[in-house]
This record gives structure tokens, sequence and C-alpha cells, in this order.
């Protein structure tokens, strides 16, 4: 299942494809690739596992009996993000090149308008995880709360700019991780070592890492612990960063060392990653059945 809008101007001419070329090529989406045919072109972010597709068509007769189109294609059973990010793109090609958008969802014709598309997209997605689960009461389908993952999406977002841009090189920015945990729960979880700089991005969990020493030398303890008791544990030694309207948390290397101090007051549930399984940006949905 999936969503499909078509765009076109309003005498059904396109631009070329060569046109489609140069306008992703300077446009700011390396993420925009053309097939080898030449009449399709691929977005896919590896940071955030968005994808989507622009697909050219010139034929006489396209399905539904469109002709002179270019069909966007963005799946169903997919969190609210991916319409964030895929919904302006769309917009951003029809005021480039004057195009109409044909929603046959909501069968409507109209200028691209990206938020009115991200409504569009949610309610039909809406529809379809309902409609897939109702039909099919057996599947194992993936749920993780529209706020989570939307923070999640957010922070993987600028995750790159937000490294390179640091002045402090030596500042730990982790990756933040979709888990399926054994239990079949889907949950957010970043590493850290709680004894070096470093930025906290909003998650479900922490797993930490730490030392403690003993009569028979020193041993390293590591487990999960809740992201709030984390910050509830060493948040006076930590300063708000904010980075494209993002607010994280962020240790100083010279409150490093009390961290880890603090850091063996916490209780770290002791768990097997292996046993925990990574999810992709597409294996969950946001939807609330």
């Amino acid at each position: 299942m999936s969503f499909d809008l078509f765009l076109r101007r309003q005498d059904n001419s396109l631009p070329s494809p060569s046109e489609l070329k140069d306008y992703f090529s300077l446009s700011g989406h390396p993420e925009i690739a053309k097939s080898d045919d030449g009449d399709q072109f691929f977005y896919s972010n590896e940071a955030t596992g968005v994808y989507c597709s622009f697909d050219y068509d010139e034929s006489d007769e396209t399905e539904g009996g469109r002709t002179n189109v270019i069909a966007f294609n963005l799946n169903f059973m997919r969190p609210s993000f991916f319409a964030y990010e895929c919904m302006p793109l769309v917009e951003q090609v029809g005021t480039h090149f004057n195009l109409i958008v044909e929603d046959p969802q909501e069968e409507t014709v109209e200028p691209a308008d990206s938020a009115r598309l991200i409504e569009s997209w949610l309610k039909h997605n809406n529809w379809a995880v309902k409609a897939l689960v109702e039909s099919h009461p057996d599947i194992e389908v993936h749920y993780l709360a529209e706020a989570e993952a939307t923070a999640w999406w957010r922070y993987m977002s600028i995750k790159e700019e937000f490294q390179s841009r640091l002045t402090e090189q030596d500042i730990f920015v982790p990756m933040l991780m979709i888990l399926l945990s054994p239990d079949k729960q889907v949950i957010t979880q970043s590493v850290s070592p709680l004894d070096i700089s470093q930025i906290f991005p909003p998650s479900d969990y922490v797993y930490v890492k730490r030392e403690r020493k003993g009569l028979l030398g020193t041993k390293l303890e590591q487990g999960l612990v809740p992201y709030d008791e984390v910050m509830a544990t060493i948040g006076p030694l930590l300063e708000d960063y904010e980075f494209r309207g993002l607010k994280l948390k962020y240790l100083r290397r010279e409150n490093s060392a009390g961290a880890a101090a603090l850091a063996k007051r916490l209780t770290l549930k002791p768990v097997e990653l292996s046993k925990f399984r990574r999810l992709g940006s597409d294996s969950f949905h946001s939807v609330v059945l």
C-alpha cells in the first residue's frame, strides 16, 4: 500500500528529465539519485532511513488515465516523520517547476502545499495501518509513539551536521538507535561512557558503561538505565545545548569525572544486546491503535 501523487503543469507539459536531474543536483539534496533508465529519481536519507521516489512518465496514458505526470510515491505503514521529510520535497519541486499536484487519496488538484500533503498522508496512513491490523490480526507490527519517533528523527536529521560544526572535536555525539526488545517493545537507546565530554539526545534508555573498583581490581559494568534516571542523577553537571532548534543536554569535559562518580549511583539493568533487534525506520509505525 502506498500514497501516490501526480505532478504536472496546467497544460500537461513537464520539465525534462535533464532539468529534473539538474534541479536535484543543485538544490541541496545529495540524497536524490537518478535511476539507470533516467526516468526515476530516488530520495534516500541514510541518516534517517527515509525514502520516496519521483517517477517521470511522459507516456500517452498512465494508470488511471493520467498523461504526462511526475508520479510521487511514499509507502504507508511508516512513522509520521516519513511525511514530515518527504512532503517538503514535493512542495519544492512543484514550486520550482510551476506544477500542480493531484492527490487521488483526497481527490484534489491544487498547487503543492507540504502541510496539506502531510495531513493527507497522515490520515490515509492511519487508515492503512488500522486496516492491515484488522484484516490480519496475527501479523506482527511494531509501534513507537509519535513523540518519541519524531524526537529520534529530529536528532538523527541534524546529528552529522551538528558533529561537523562542533568547535570542540572531542565531544562524543552518540548514535540514537531504535531497538526491538525481547518482549517486542520498540525503544530508543543511546550509548554513554559517562566519563567523557558528550551529548545526551532524548531517548528511552541509555546504555551506560562504567568502571567499579573492587578487591580483585577494576570491573567493567554495563547495562540499560532509563534516560530520566540518568538526567536526574547527573543533571546538575549538564548544560543546555541548542542546535537548529533542537535542545540537547551537554556534559563538558571538566565535568566528566564528576559525572562518572555520580554514575556509580545508577542502577544498571544487565541486558544481552544480542537479544535486541535493531529496527530500520520502515519497520515500525506511530499510529495509535
